[in-house]
């Protein structure tokens, strides 16, 4: 499962393709259609999870307290980001991109949904 989870991310124009398992999963998601997005914080320090065994090969911070975004699209898709899998600078610049595309089309999404139903 760990070769699963080693996993890049491309943006080309507005897709944002989260590559997995060495290029043989795929998944594209059209960030004009963010309707939205949430982040949530997981802390699993060895107090609020003393069975972590990562803490006994692991010193570095983003193993135990790291952050994920889940963006929802129009076409009812998802996809999750999580920072444990790449640099939290990266990451940073990432989810800046997210927000920049829910604000610029993420309220017109929503009100044509709306406006559908």
């Amino acid at each position: 499962m760990a070769v699963w989870k080693f996993e890049h991310f491309e943006i080309s124009e507005d897709i944002l393709t989260k590559v997995n398992f060495g290029g043989l999963y795929r998944k594209d998601l059209n960030l004009r259609y963010i309707i939205k997005y949430k982040k949530k914080v997981t802390d699993m320090n060895h107090f609020r999870n003393p069975f972590n065994i990562i803490k006994l090969f692991c010193r570095d911070e983003k193993y135990f307290k790291f952050r994920t975004i889940k963006i929802y699209t129009t076409n009812n898709s998802t996809m999750v980001i999580n920072e444990k899998n790449m640099y939290s600078e990266d990451f940073k610049k990432l989810q800046h991109i997210i927000k920049t595309y829910q604000k610029q089309y993420g309220k017109r999404q929503h009100k044509m949904l709306l406006e559908n139903d």
